[in-house]
C-alpha cells in the first residue's frame, strides 16, 4: 500500500508539471525523481539484485511492477525491472492473461513500450543486448 501511495504521488507530480512555469519545473522534477527512487527501492531489492518477492505474492504488487515502467525515467531502473519480468515465468504469464485489462492496463504493451524506450536511450545497445541474452538463457 505504501508503494501505491508513492505511485499516486508521482502521478500527482506529473499532473502538476504540465501547468508549471519553466522556472519552477526543476524543483518538481527533483521531487519526482526522489519519489521514483523510493518506488524503485520498494520494488527492487538492490542488495540481492531481484524483485521484492513480497510484491509478487499479491496481484496489486504485480500490477505495480508493470506500472512502474510507465513512470521510471532512470534507464537502469527500467532495465532491471524489464529484465526480471522477462526472466520470471509468473510475470510473463500475467502478460498473456486478460484480467489486467479490466484496470485499463495492457501489461504486454507496457513491457513493449518500456523496451522501446530503453532502445531509444541505449546508444551503444548494451542494455538491450543484456536483456536479449538473459532472456535467451532463461
Amino acid at each position: 500500500e505504501n508503494l501505491y501511495v508513492v505511485m499516486l504521488n508521482i502521478d500527482e507530480e506529473d499532473k502538476k508539471m504540465g501547468a508549471l512555469p519553466e522556472e519552477t519545473k526543476a524543483a518538481y522534477l527533483q521531487k519526482r525523481n526522489e519519489l521514483c527512487l523510493k518506488l524503485f527501492r520498494g520494488i527492487y531489492d538492490v542488495k540481492n539484485d531481484t524483485i521484492n518477492f513480497k510484491l509478487l505474492s499479491i496481484h496489486k504488487g504485480c500490477t505495480l511492477i508493470f506500472r512502474s515502467l510507465l513512470v521510471f525515467n532512470n534507464r537502469v531502473h527500467k532495465y532491471k525491472i524489464i529484465k526480471y519480468i522477462l526472466q520470471d515465468n509468473n510475470l510473463k504469464d500475467l502478460i498473456s492473461r486478460e484480467d489486467h485489462n479490466k484496470y485499463g492496463l495492457n501489461f504486454g504493451q507496457i513491457l513493449t513500450d518500456g523496451i522501446k524506450s530503453l532502445n531509444q536511450e541505449d546508444s551503444d545497445n548494451s542494455l538491450i543486448s543484456s536483456i536479449t541474452s538473459s532472456f535467451k538463457s532463461s
